[in-house]
């Protein structure tokens, strides 16, 4: 038996070796201007489960008149919103930054030399970073939408026509009306996209450039918005 065991480790150990033989070093070598592409191209199916993960949280409970009574529980206003959005940043996190950060960790492990951790060391804390300025205000938006607009699919289509359909007022106004690419904070995926180039620290294409906004004013119209949310979220969760 223990002679059977130990071919069965040497058969073992010669199947993962051919395989590594026959896997390429590099060919999970990514940089940052490809995980740009990756979140690029994620964009809708961010969109979509941040309103699924949110439309309905706030709109729920005042529907029901819910608020009243858990708010007799011990349970205040900053722990009742605190908790939404925390959990709802949770979801986004998950899925903005971990599958990233793995990539960032398979690249490291089929990596030739230590040399590759070293020159790219940083790149979880931009992922992470990016994911953070993504999630937080994200989630804040979309429960106050949810707040406002008192049923969950009312929310989904509010947030939207904020993602998506903003984009085509951001593009005619910063290329045609009026010729600034500051006019590119009309277009909610644009100022995003704005501040993830300069969280990633490397050049906009083309295409970015005549659309996305200063990342100065970027930075500004997402912490003036997340605020805005939150005002929203306060007042329309006050007891009556």
């Amino acid at each position: 038996r223990h002679r059977r065991l130990v071919d069965h480790d040497r058969l073992v150990r010669q199947v993962l070796a051919g395989i590594g033989r026959q896997v390429d070093p590099g060919m999970l070598s990514f940089d940052l201007d490809k995980y740009e592409i990756f979140y690029a191209n994620a964009w809708i199916p961010l969109v979509l489960l941040a309103a699924g993960a949110g439309a309905g949280l706030i709109s729920a409970d005042l529907r029901a008149h819910a608020l009243e009574l858990v708010f007799s529980r011990a349970v205040t206003r900053v722990d009742y919103l605190l908790g939404k959005i925390l959990g709802m940043v949770g979801v986004l996190l998950a899925a903005t930054a971990l599958p990233w950060v793995l990539v960032w960790l398979f690249d490291i492990g089929l990596a030739e030399s230590s040399d590759r951790f070293f020159a790219t060391w940083h790149y979880p804390l931009r992922l992470v970073a990016n994911a953070l300025v993504f999630a937080v205000p994200t989630a804040r938006i979309v429960l106050a939408l949810s707040a406002l607009a008192g049923r969950g699919a009312m929310a989904i289509v509010y947030w939207i026509a904020l993602a998506f359909f903003t984009r085509p007022f951001g593009i005619v106004a910063a290329n045609f009306a009026l010729r600034d690419t500051r006019a590119g904070l009309l277009s909610f995926i644009d100022t995003f996209n704005s501040l993830r180039y300069a969280i990633f620290d490397i050049p906009r294409n083309p295409l970015a450039s005549m659309v996305s906004p200063p990342t100065e004013a970027a930075a500004w119209a997402v912490l003036l918005a997340s605020a805005l949310a939150l005002r929203v979220l306060v007042r329309r969760t006050q007891p009556t």
